[in-house]
């Protein structure tokens, strides 16, 4: 009997010890990366992160960080990285629908928003005509490339064309 409550015991204790190695840590998995180029200036990112939710509103957006940290805002008062978003087609409801997928990347051009943000830029990007393809899918993996014209709006207010292409592996969250 207390052989058989120690060893209750030892796998009570390991089970807590995996789920509070493996719980809600904030930064993405470390193979979560990817690297934007634009008008041929690279730039490294981390903490790569897919959101998608299925449904009659459905979204997908993917995040990124700058590696390294830089430190500093893109432009006072936002943040540096890498913000695509949009609508998920109509036809889209499971993930495997998404594979090979070209999704349209929207900006709002609201002022405090970017598609794209790094420290140097003088401004930030907001699309005018670009897209993600998912590339696959595998588990909570999601290869996807980037590609299409952006505005660069300055900080006197100017507005001028910039391509960019990003490529990467991001950690994928469902909702």
């Amino acid at each position: 009997m207390r052989t058989r409550l120690r060893a209750m015991c030892s796998t009570l204790l390991l089970i807590g010890a995996v789920a509070c190695s493996t719980g809600d840590d904030d930064s993405a998995a470390r193979w979560a990366e990817a690297r934007v180029t634009i008008d041929g200036k690279g730039y490294d990112l981390a903490d790569v992160r897919m959101n998608v939710e299925f449904g009659e509103d459905g979204y997908y957006n993917i995040e990124a960080q700058p590696s390294p940290d830089p430190g500093e805002d893109c432009v006072p008062g936002l943040s540096s990285g890498m913000f695509l978003y949009g609508a998920l087609p109509p036809r889209a409801h499971s993930l495997e629908d998404l594979s090979g997928e070209k999704l349209t990347v929207e900006f709002s051009g609201d002022g405090d928003d970017a598609n794209l943000c790094f420290p140097g830029m003088n401004g930030l990007l907001g699309a005018e005509e670009a897209w993600v393809t998912i590339d696959s899918i595998e588990d909570d993996r999601v290869r996807f490339s980037m590609s299409g014209s952006f505005q660069l709006f300055d900080e006197e207010g100017e507005a001028s064309d910039m391509v960019a292409s990003a490529s990467g592996t991001a950690q994928l969250t469902v909702y």
